[in-house]
């Protein structure tokens, strides 16, 4: 299962891969201790919008590639070749056929899998500058030595991150956007 996890940290990171590493080391399910919460993790993946909503990254040129299903031809590999050549008619051109590859629609450009996405500059924010009605499943709340000091479940129904941040407390902060799986 993947789910969003934003984590909060007190000053803004030189470098949120590292942060991030830092923060989440222990407390993976393989560990013996701490929360236990993930077996991997990426930062952005699948939430890279979560901090600004009007990104779509399937729309993002940057994480596009050769559709791995039809070769780049946006026709798809089990229609074959035949189908481009007018078996009875009289003008020997080739036509495009009528059924484009159900991944790319025809591109030739499929988007890339969430593990492979660029990351990008605004997964990491001001907390004051985070949409007020984002949601995640998690909160991780990191200290200044950059260690998990706390990890909290939102309720899907009833809170968001600026209202759990406002009620821990929690102020001047950063938010990571993190991609996590279990």
């Amino acid at each position: 299962m993947h789910f969003c996890t934003e984590v909060w940290l007190p000053k803004k990171p030189a470098n949120a891969r590292d942060v991030i590493d830092a923060v989440f080391d222990g407390h993976s399910e393989k560990d013996n201790g701490g929360y236990q919460f993930y077996d991997w993790y990426q930062i952005g993946g699948r939430w890279m919008n979560n901090h600004d909503p009007r990104y779509n990254p399937d729309k993002d040129p940057r994480n596009k590639e050769k559709c791995p299903f039809c070769n780049g031809t946006g026709v798809p590999k089990s229609m074959g070749k035949f189908e481009f050549k007018r078996i009875h008619a009289k003008d020997p051109k080739p036509v495009k056929p009528k059924r484009d590859c159900p991944q790319c629609k025809g591109t030739g450009k499929a988007t890339k899998w969430p593990t492979n996405w660029r990351v990008l500059d605004f997964v990491v924010i001001e907390q004051d500058k985070a949409p007020k009605k984002m949601t995640s499943y998690y909160l991780a709340v990191a200290d200044e030595e950059d260690n998990l000091s706390k990890l909290v479940k939102l309720d899907e129904d009833k809170d968001t991150v600026a209202s759990k941040l406002k009620e821990l407390g929690l102020k001047n902060g950063f938010l990571v956007t993190v991609d996590c799986h279990s």
